[in-house]
C-alpha cells in the first residue's frame, strides 16, 4: 500500500507491507527535501501516477527547493529509488500518465513527453490557451495543436479536458 502525506512540514511518501492487515509494516519512506513541501497528491488521488508494469511512481511536488514531478522506481520488497525529476519552466506539474515507453507530465500550461527509463524529454506541447501564469484561458480550437516528437510521425493533440 502506498501512502502520501506529511511528517511535520515535509511531504512524505511511504510504502507499506499489508500482508498482515492487523500489523502493517512500513517497508520504506521518502521525505522530500526542503521545508514546506507539498503535493496535490495529498488531497487528489488523480495526481498520483503509479504504473505497475514498469514499477514506476510519479508524484508532483512543490516546495522551498523547487517544483516538478519526482519519479521513483518502486520495489515492493525494499522500497523506493529516485529515478529523477521532471520540471516545467512555468506552472506546476499536476498529472502524469504512461503510454508505452513514454511518461507524460502535464501542467496547466504544457505537456512534456519523456522516455520512461532515462526521463529524457522527447516531445512537448504548449497549450495555446495558457496565460503564462498557470491559468488556462479558453481558446476556440479551430485547428488541432500539432507538435513534432522524436519520431518520423507528427503528433496531434485535439482539445480535451485532462484534469
Amino acid at each position: 500500500m502506498l501512502g502520501i502525506g506529511r511528517q511535520g512540514r515535509d511531504l512524505k511518501v511511504s510504502l507499506f507491507d499489508v500482508t498482515d492487515l492487523q500489523a502493517p509494516k512500513e517497508v520504506d519512506s521518502y521525505k522530500f527535501p526542503g521545508k514546506y513541501s507539498s503535493s496535490e497528491a495529498q488531497w487528489d488521488h488523480h495526481a498520483v501516477g503509479y504504473f505497475p508494469a514498469s514499477d514506476t511512481l510519479a508524484v508532483p511536488f512543490q516546495g522551498s527547493r523547487g517544483q516538478g514531478l519526482r519519479v521513483f522506481d518502486v520495489h515492493p520488497k525494499h522500497g523506493f529509488d529516485v529515478r529523477g525529476d521532471i520540471e516545467h519552466e512555468s506552472g506546476s506539474i499536476r498529472r502524469s500518465l504512461r503510454i508505452g515507453d513514454n511518461l507524460y507530465a502535464i501542467s496547466d500550461e504544457q505537456m512534456t513527453v519523456h522516455n520512461l527509463e532515462t526521463l529524457e524529454q522527447v516531445g512537448e506541447v504548449v497549450w495555446s490557451g495558457s496565460d503564462g501564469k498557470g491559468t488556462p484561458v479558453p481558446v476556440p480550437f479551430t485547428e488541432p495543436l500539432v507538435s513534432t516528437f522524436a519520431s518520423t510521425e507528427p503528433f496531434t493533440v485535439a482539445a480535451a479536458n485532462v484534469f
